[in-house]
């Protein structure tokens, strides 16, 4: 395929209220949406979005990377064996450097050209009609019996409760609570963020147990430790928020970690996202797939991926969307029943919503 224009426009998703993101206030989510056209008119979309506090690029750094690339990609052939292969990147990409961000939504750009081509197959989802998504709680939502009673209904199967922002005693209290609403057939995840150290990290662990709990992601702030409070807890470890050289060099083999949250945005794109996940199959590590607050295009696109790599069997963390008083879609996304319902995701991951763009 060869690439005959690109155009740059960006956009602002609104929130329904801030979010808190390592002590930074996030008021809005922007972004910039990526539009390629190939030589024979077929159109593909991609979102460079980074997240302050997640990403190390900035939306300055992502908006002046992308706009000196236009020029040099122009006329360029892309590869198709990437559409079939986790062994290969995107070659026009593969020499840019771009940032993890810059890149993810230049791959989706490409991909989403490619995935309507019947002869191609990267995201071919086979019987695959679902993808289990896990209920997202933040720090400040309340929990009672109506609110445990809506997820219920709403047909999950597994919540991640935000902890670490608050005291360590209120978030006790607060996973408590919610350990004795939730039915025993719906897993807890943990996600502390790196917030605490690791005598808080025990303190919390002894008063509410491991039990019904699927794991806790980035327990304390100090890897180092990690080792430690698992021999002396038992409660499986999640690692997240970070890049792709981390793991390339982080020791993978131990006792302790059970499960990674991959963010494709903060790896790169979804070449090195699918390695990732090949990676970590062979060493028995749990591949969950999540999002750094990115829009219903993106969540699309994660979504549809994560059939392509079989991941039925681990909810994925694409309940955001709730969140935005707006999206880059002009349809809702279709998550019901405590799922991504894929065959409605093929229908609109491409509708745009236009009137929220503006030139770049």
């Amino acid at each position: 395929m060869i690439i005959s224009d690109i155009i740059l426009k960006k956009f602002k998703i609104g929130l329904k209220k801030p979010l808190w993101i390592k002590q930074h206030k996030i008021d809005f989510r922007q972004g910039i949406l990526v539009i390629i056209k190939s030589k024979k008119g077929r159109t593909g979309y991609g979102e460079i979005a980074p997240l302050q506090g997640f990403h190390d690029e900035t939306f300055e750094d992502s908006s002046d990377q992308i706009k000196r690339a236009v020029d040099p990609l122009v006329g360029t052939e892309v590869d198709e064996g990437f559409t079939t292969s986790a062994d290969q990147a995107v070659k026009p990409f593969k020499s840019m450097d771009f940032y993890p961000s810059v890149n993810f939504g230049m791959e989706m750009a490409i991909l989403s050209i490619f995935y309507a081509r019947k002869d191609l197959n990267f995201f071919q989802t086979g019987n695959i009609s679902k993808i289990p998504v896990n209920k997202l709680m933040l720090w400040d939502e309340i929990i009672n019996k109506e609110y445990i009673d809506r997820i219920i209904s709403k047909g999950y199967k597994s919540v991640k409760i935000k902890i670490g922002h608050k005291s360590v005693e209120e978030d006790i209290h607060r996973v408590l609570e919610l350990k004795s609403l939730l039915p025993d057939d719906i897993s807890i995840r943990l996600d502390a963020n790196a917030h605490w150290n690791l005598d808080e990290a025990l303190l919390f662990v002894s008063k509410v147990g491991i039990d019904r709990i699927e794991y806790i992601e980035d327990p304390i702030s100090n890897l180092d430790k990690y080792k430690t409070f698992y021999l002396k807890t038992g409660i499986p470890i999640a690692i997240d928020e970070h890049s792709d050289n981390f793991y390339n060099d982080y020791p993978l083999d131990n006792e302790y970690i059970k499960a990674i949250i991959l963010k494709p945005s903060m790896l790169g794109g979804f070449h090195n996202t699918a390695r990732l996940i090949y990676k970590l199959r062979n060493k028995k590590i749990k591949p969950i797939l999540s999002n750094a607050f990115l829009s219903g295009l993106s969540l699309s696109m994660i979504s549809l991926f994560a059939a392509q790599m079989k991941l039925i069997h681990y909810p994925v963390g694409l309940d955001t969307l709730g969140y935005f008083t707006n999206d880059l879609l002009e349809k809702d996304f279709p998550l019901v029943k405590g799922g991504i319902d894929l065959p409605e995701v093929l229908k609109l991951f491409n509708q745009i919503n236009f009137n929220i763009l503006e030139d770049l």
